[in-house]
């Protein structure tokens, strides 16, 4: 996604383009230390496992990092992730059948948010639009730019007037939003060498089922490994910006994004791909990240509308912006070590080499959506109407 009408200043983008910033607000090196291990005793639970069916497999290891949930309640879990990975990996088998035909990642996008928000007034799904780019606009511009806006109030300035038109665009604009996201979390990459430095017990290394998984695609059981490791991290409180109560299948996608984005990365390091084309694929990912998380808000959007909406967006948010595609980086990262130090290494030299291919990429593409973010923020009446006419 670029925008090659506008030219951007190089002191906008100094701190990110050259590497300076470390680390993302929420998620920090003790973050880290205290995932890694539980990321490590899931994966070897499933180098262990016999598959089955409904990955039962799962129970055992969420019952020690989860003692005081309820037999009921383990499975309930272990059902949600199962179901959530299968979802995640058909949802990636169409976004790149709809890319294949012709269409943008956003225009998928769109199309699954309207699924998810049948029967939902134009008002309220405008709100909804308009909440979730607000939120991801500041994220983004905080991480390119050092600074955030403080937005207008939706509900109280009564300009807001919402048509098919206005959120076909707030749709679309919401997918260049999340593409942002993911070449910043690229250029930071912040989860990746928090992953590289991270110490890993002496069993949890060369693991060959895991590596193999990376390698062949069929990585179903490391996903969900990686996603119940998330879950237990989470209801421990290891993750300060997400709540305990985020829903497993958010959670379980922000895992599978990250055993994704691995793949991609080893792609590249194998020489499969360049490094343009990992960009790509990595958009996509963040694209169905975002169908994922923005699906469940659309879900719950006729019950929560107004205030309790916005409580809600902002709840799950974090998941899209570059702390959470940090996050989802640490995850591909540990996996990518797990399955073996050839792995391990090679991750780590690629990742450095696509971040350098990001970076005049995500300078056009900031370019091209920071004004159209802005006005959003600030809640401008018929936005769309002159911007997009």
């Amino acid at each position: 996604m670029t925008n090659d009408r506008h030219t951007a200043p190089e002191e906008e983008y100094k701190d990110i383009s050259e590497g300076t910033a470390d680390s993302v607000k929420g998620f920090d090196e003790k973050t880290a230390e205290r995932l890694a291990p539980i990321m490590g005793r899931f994966m070897k639970a499933y180098e262990e496992s016999e598959q089955d069916d409904e990955s039962a497999w799962l129970d055992a290891p969420l019952k020690d990092e989860l003692p005081e949930r309820s037999e009921e309640e383990i499975q309930a879990i272990r059902k949600e992730i199962h179901t959530s990975v299968a979802a995640w990996d058909a949802d990636m088998a169409s976004i790149h059948e709809a890319c294949a035909e012709g269409k943008s990642k956003e225009e998928w996008l769109e199309g699954k948010l309207q699924e998810s928000t049948i029967g939902v007034n134009v008002s309220d799904y405008g709100t909804y639009l308009a909440e979730a780019n607000t939120e991801l606009h500041q994220a983004n511009q905080e991480a390119i730019e050092g600074t955030r806006e403080q937005p207008s109030d939706f509900e109280e300035n009564g300009e807001q007037e919402w048509d098919a038109a206005n959120t076909h665009e707030l749709a679309l604009q919401l997918g260049k939003e999340v593409e942002v996201s993911s070449l910043a979390s690229t250029v930071l990459r912040t989860g990746w060498k928090m992953a590289e430095n991270i110490p890993l017990g002496e069993n949890v290394q060369n693991l060959k089922k895991v590596g193999d998984a990376l390698r062949s695609g069929e990585d179903q059981g490391v996903k969900e490994a990686a996603s119940a490791a998330l879950k237990a991290g989470i209801e421990k409180g290891y993750i300060p910006f997400l709540p305990k109560s985020t829903p497993a299948a958010i959670v379980s996608g922000l895992a599978c994004a990250g055993v994704e984005q691995a793949k991609i990365v080893m792609q590249f390091a194998d020489g499969d791909i360049s490094g343009g084309q990992a960009l790509n694929l990595m958009g996509r990912v963040a694209t169905v990240q975002a169908s994922n998380v923005c699906g469940h808000l659309g879900e719950q959007l006729g019950k929560k509308a107004g205030q309790a909406l916005g409580m809600m967006v902002g709840s799950v948010m974090p998941v899209l912006m570059p702390v959470g595609m940090a996050v989802g980086n640490f995850v591909g990262g540990v996996v990518g070590r797990i399955g073996g130090s050839t792995i391990g290494k090679a991750i780590g030299k690629a990742v450095h080499k696509i971040a350098e291919v990001a970076k005049p990429v995500l300078k056009r593409a900031w370019e091209g959506v920071k004004s159209v973010g802005r006005s959003i923020v600030n809640g401008v009446k018929n936005l769309f109407s002159s911007i997009f006419s």
